[in-house]
């Protein structure tokens, strides 16, 4: 299965130290050069740390674009912002069986494009319903707290709904 994924799922796990999570769920994930290069800028040492943990060991693959890939990410840049539209031309040039972005724009764009993708959320209930987590509830208490993820009131409350908590 061919993963792609944008900056904010990587580095949200990362904040909240979970970043394995996403590589219990999917086996390994690929991103673009442009969003290794985001994920840099993270100010969070732990963050950092599990994130080059995962280059390393091959979990998080990070891989330059082709040609042909460029030149769709230079029409998306007119809408999103470099590391969503290299996920995104990466994602549909190459197939990918899942995109992992969150920002609804780039989730637009990539749903026009024919992707599948998934959230942040959505990987958080994935690992609770794999037994890979007890409870959403901390994970997104931790997201608020450690990440300055934003979500509203309504959706956390469906979201733990959905998750039978």
């Amino acid at each position: 299965m061919l993963v792609i994924s944008d900056t904010s799922v990587v580095s949200n796990l990362a904040l909240i130290r979970r970043l394995k999570l996403l590589f219990q769920v999917f086996d390994d994930v690929v991103i673009p050069v442009r969003v290794f290069s985001e994920l840099r800028r993270l100010t969070g040492a732990h963050a950092l740390k599990l994130i080059d943990e995962a280059v390393e060991s091959g979990s998080l693959k990070v891989e330059e674009l082709t040609t042909a890939e460029c030149q769709l990410a230079d029409q998306l840049v007119s809408e999103l912002d470099r590391g969503e539209a290299e996920a995104i031309a990466l994602a549909e040039l190459r197939h990918a069986d899942v995109l992992c972005i969150d920002e609804v724009r780039g989730r637009r764009v990539a749903i026009e494009h024919g992707l599948r993708i998934k959230g942040l959320l959505g990987i958080l209930d994935d690992a609770k319903a794999a037994g890979f987590l007890n409870a959403i509830t901390p994970c997104l208490d931790e997201l608020e707290a450690e990440a300055n993820f934003f979500m509203s009131k309504g959706l956390k409350r469906e979201i733990l709904r959905l998750a039978g908590e």
